[in-house]
């Protein structure tokens, strides 16, 4: 298969991909190849392998976690297919393979595997993958993409494109260095980076570097006007709808004892979670079941505010019980120890859709969670039910630049507001009512419990806050973040060093910094100006690699972190001065 050259204004977000998994156990006979094609409205991938152990269960692993799984034929071969969205004669693609070792097992025995979309491939894979950058500049005609290709032969070649940047040279940081000369745009704004490799050709720099998987920097005037990761966003491996519902699990016994609460959540990175809680139930150990299957146990305890528990679910975190299936449109039940069953429904987020049911009067309101692009800007979001059984939905904004902002609930945009000018502060509002009225907006969703976000015309997002589900105090809520950005090398320094922040919905944060390639040595970090600890580099195997790891409520090998980190700038230091540094910042 040989990929032809593209444009290098292609479309971005896509990724094809195809690679032979070698053998890896006792069969040498073995025979498997892996290819797929992403994208963010459909993502599809396919394992088909041969010349194995017939009618045998087998799994596909991807870094050593089970994703998926088959039963071989009689004449021992197997084809696994995934997708997202889910479709028939499909396993959910929910996990991210690329730049992951991949691995099939028939019977518990490793027969094949590989290393996909990264340095260590098997030879004649092939691959094509574009990323859109993004952007960091005011102007909403600036555009900023990313291409990768391998051929089967393996020629490489790379190249970000720029258009609409001011006329000013630019640099390409490939976590944190820079990659090549920089460039000046055309009279139009327009440049394109190119490399190419393994052998040296006209009009290309060398590549010297994988960017696969690496952030991508583009910095002008000594400032980052766009940012990004080399890899594709995906449905399903690493892009999601970022929603959040919670749902009510109907109570089994009659009459109703207690209280069962579901919260579902996919963020933008395809993360997913599931979280269930029980109140007001007896103490004891619960089972919970999705569809007859057993996932989990947990157990109900006394509390100050009375008997209280909880199972937590997660696709990408190792502190929580592994995701491995769909809970929608599922039978979810949680039954005690003796088999009775406390609490028994379908999990239908769609029903949050659907125009909001008759209820009790009631009202609250909350400020909404700032997500800092607009220190400045605040925001309010009301919910209403009157005496006489309309429900009232609104959304205030203030102190934001005058312009039209988009109104997103649960991943879906719902309306528009503008903000103007009156006196001395810019305001901005929009109102739902169902039944509708004049002047606002037919109300036919249910916002409580679902993720709130208020976006500008240029895609950044000024507020992300999940809106309550009942009368819930006033002030704000605290709303996931996850970032990873290279801190910037400053000339002559060696390396990179790579920041990730978490922020989640309890309030407990993380900040890592992984450095690769540092001469080994230690190097003060400084967060915000000050000194809050020192990044350790050691060398094993001829290879250098050090971390300092920062957490609220920190293990024994980890740093307290107990101080703000985004828009406070990072630095990390030696004796000559500064080497790395970044101020971390929701894109």
């Amino acid at each position: 298969m040989v990929l032809l050259a593209a444009s290098p204004f292609a479309a971005a977000d896509t990724a094809a991909f195809r690679t032979p998994l070698a053998p890896a156990g006792s069969d040498p006979d073995a025979r498997a190849s892996l290819s797929g094609s992403f994208g963010k409205r459909q993502s599809s991938l396919s394992i088909v392998a041969s010349r194995l152990e017939p009618s045998r269960p087998c799994q596909l692993l991807v870094d050593g976690r089970v994703e998926g799984s088959g039963v071989t034929s009689r004449n021992g071969s197997v084809t696994l297919r995934f997708r997202s969205p889910a479709a028939g004669g499909f396993q959910p693609l929910d996990f991210e393979p690329r730049g992951k070792s991949i691995e099939l097992r028939v019977a518990g025995n490793p027969v094949v595997g590989a290393v996909l979309g990264s340095t260590g491939e098997p030879a004649r894979s092939t691959a094509s993958e574009s990323a859109e950058l993004t952007r960091l500049l005011p102007d909403p005609r600036a555009t900023a993409s990313a291409r990768y290709s391998l051929t089967s032969s393996g020629e490489l070649s790379f190249t970000v494109s720029l258009a609409g940047v001011p006329a000013a040279p630019v640099t390409l940081l490939v976590d944190g260095q820079p990659l090549g000369a920089p460039l000046a745009p055309n009279s139009g704004g327009s440049l394109v980076f190119r490399f190419r490799g393994p052998s040296a050709s006209p009009g290309f720099a060398p590549l010297p570097v994988d960017p696969r998987g690496a952030t991508l920097d583009l910095v002008q005037n000594g400032a980052p006007i766009f940012t990004g990761q080399m890899r594709a966003r995906a449905l399903g491996a690493n892009f999601g709808p970022g929603s959040t519902v919670v749902l009510g699990l109907p109570s089994a016994q009659s009459p109703p004892v207690g209280h069962a609460e579901l919260t579902w959540s996919v963020d933008p990175g395809a993360r997913r979670d599931l979280e269930l809680e029980l109140e007001e139930v007896p103490r004891g150990i619960y089972d919970f079941f999705v569809d007859d299957t057993l996932r989990g146990s947990f157990r109900v305890v006394a509390t100050d505010d009375g008997n209280e528990g909880e199972i937590e679910f997660s696709s990408h975190d190792d502190d929580e019980l592994p995701l491995d299936f769909d809970p929608v449109g599922a039978t979810l039940v949680v039954r005690d120890r003796a088999g009775l069953a406390w609490f028994s429904g379908i999990f239908d987020p769609s029903i949050l859709d659907q125009r909001p049911p008759a209820e009790p009067a009631s009202r609250f309101e909350e400020v909404l969670a700032s997500t800092g692009a607009d220190s400045d800007a605040s925001g309010v979001a009301e919910y209403e039910v009157d005496p006489e059984g309309a429900h009232e939905f609104g959304v205030e904004i203030e102190d934001v630049a005058v312009g039209v902002y988009r109104v997103r609930v649960g991943g879906v945009d719902r309306a528009t507001l503008r903000a103007a000018r009156l006196g001395d502060t810019v305001e901005g509002e929009v109102e739902f009512r169902s039944p509708v009225e004049r002047g606002k907006v037919l109300l036919d969703f249910d916002p409580r419990g679902q993720l709130l976000e208020v976006v500008s015309s240029d895609g950044v997002v000024l507020f992300r806050h999940l809106f309550g589900s009942g009368s819930a105090p006033a002030g704000p809520s605290v709303v996931p973040v996850t970032l990873r950005q290279a801190l910037i090398a400053r000339p002559g320094a060696v390396g990179s060093l790579i920041a990730s922040f978490e922020l989640d919905e309890e309030g407990e944060s993380e900040l890592e910094l992984e450095a690769r390639g540092l001469p080994a040595g230690s190097y003060p970090v400084a967060v915000g100006g000050v000194l809050r600890g020192t990044l350790t580099v050691v060398s094993v195997g001829g290879r250098s690699r050090g971390e300092i790891e920062f957490d609220s409520d920190p293990d024994p090998s980890e740093v307290l972190l107990d101080f703000p980190v985004l828009g406070r700038e990072i630095t990390v230091s030696d004796l000559s001065g500064v080497l790395f540094s970044r101020t971390l910042a929701s894109p």
